[in-house]
């Protein structure tokens, strides 16, 4: 136990120095059996768990079904413009937008600002500017959803690996959902993959999400692993500090 206080006081100043706010830890999920020794650490370090993840996966170029990539006509992807300041202002609000009463990832949220998160998707070394995306109704003109996407090239990995398209976050703001738009997200992505050259689509979601998890399960994702978020507050502690002192 003091060995822990020891290195949670150090991890703090550390990272504090560096005016770090908030750190992320991801682990195996510590109800399989096995893991539990791999997380020990984590509460006696002050972290807390955020999310149980579910990662899923789908072959583009044999295993999707035709239908799968059928497009509905309720919904337009607009890049963003990555060079004008009003898009990024546009986007940053529409993404808030959908984080109201979200079932994905609720407390990660609270945790981390927009503009914290839409910082951590540009610094990704998969990040690809031109798959970032508002979602409009055809009808009203009106964005409804927002779609980050990466692509991760398999060139990286060896002459024979494919590419593969990652939904980094898929989002709906609260009056759009519950209406089929998400799987309409989804077939837009799985075309785009699959005229990108993309072999395979990834991604992650909330183990709790049982609607988003029916929408990639029905386009013919599947399970692949899961995975624990914790998170460490940091600015939070500082400020404790602050008072104590």
């Amino acid at each position: 136990r003091q060995a822990a206080e020891c290195l949670k006081e150090r991890i703090h100043i550390e990272l504090s120095d560096r005016e770090i706010a908030f750190v992320q830890w991801a682990t195996d999920d510590p109800s399989v059996d096995g893991n539990a020794a791999s997380v020990e650490w984590c509460g006696p370090l002050g972290f807390e768990v955020l999310a149980n993840l579910e990662y899923m996966t789908l072959g583009i170029t044999n295993e999707t079904p035709a239908n799968s990539i059928d497009r509905g006509d309720r919904l337009r992807l607009r890049p963003v413009n990555q060079e004008a300041a009003h898009s990024h202002h546009e986007f940053r609000d529409l993404v808030e937008e959908t984080y109201r009463d979200t079932l994905d990832c609720p407390r990660l949220n609270a945790f981390r600002s927009v503009d914290q998160t839409l910082h951590g998707y540009r610094t990704s070394p998969a990040h690809t500017p031109e798959w970032w995306f508002l979602a409009d109704g055809i009808e009203t003109g009106i964005p409804i959803g927002a779609l980050v996407l990466a692509r991760h090239d398999g060139r990286k990995n060896g002459p024979s690996s494919a590419a593969v398209l990652e939904i980094v976050y898929m989002g709906l703001i609260p009056s759009a959902r519950g209406k089929r738009f998400g799987s309409e997200l989804i077939s837009s992505v799985l075309a785009l993959a699959k005229a990108d050259g993309c072999e395979r689509a990834i991604l992650a979601v909330d183990r709790e999400n049982s609607y988003a998890k029916t929408i990639y399960a029905e386009a013919g994702f599947e399970p692949l692993l899961n995975e624990t978020v914790w998170g460490r507050r940091l600015h939070d502690e500082s400020s404790a500090s602050t008072r104590n002192s």
